[in-house]
């Protein structure tokens, strides 16, 4: 355990920890904490923002485990991709700075039509 004053948000929580009973008090503890810490340091819109892609992707309710899991592939996949592709943007510019040939473009522009189509459909264009 933190000692008292050393860590404002630490205290915080051990004040309002010994108010509060339970692990869903302890877990509603935890959201407001960090939710307080994103909006004090200017986060909050953008963590809102992720709450509402997350809840949209997961909208659905799968009875069973194999549809979660599903649901949890196609945002695995999704968030692969998107680290990825900046990586594959990124060289097929410097290819075709290298040499500005015909094959080298029709590249980077499959590249771009990829990354807009993939941002359309998964709603984040």
């Amino acid at each position: 355990m933190i000692p008292l004053g050393i860590d404002p948000a630490a205290d915080e929580a051990v004040v309002q920890g010994a108010l509060t009973e339970g692990m869903a008090g302890e877990a509603a503890l935890e959201s407001h904490l960090i939710e307080d810490h994103l909006q004090r340091t200017g986060l909050g819109a953008l963590a809102a923002t992720a709450r509402a892609k997350a809840r949209e992707v997961f909208r659905d309710a799968p009875a069973d485990s194999d549809g979660w899991a599903g649901q949890w592939r196609r945002a695995a996949r999704h968030m692969s991709q998107l680290t990825a592709d900046p990586e594959e943007l990124k060289r097929a510019e410097e290819a075709l700075a290298e040499d500005m040939s015909e094959e080298n473009l029709r590249r980077l522009q499959a590249i771009l039509d990829r990354m807009r189509r993939e941002s359309v459909e998964s709603g984040a264009g």
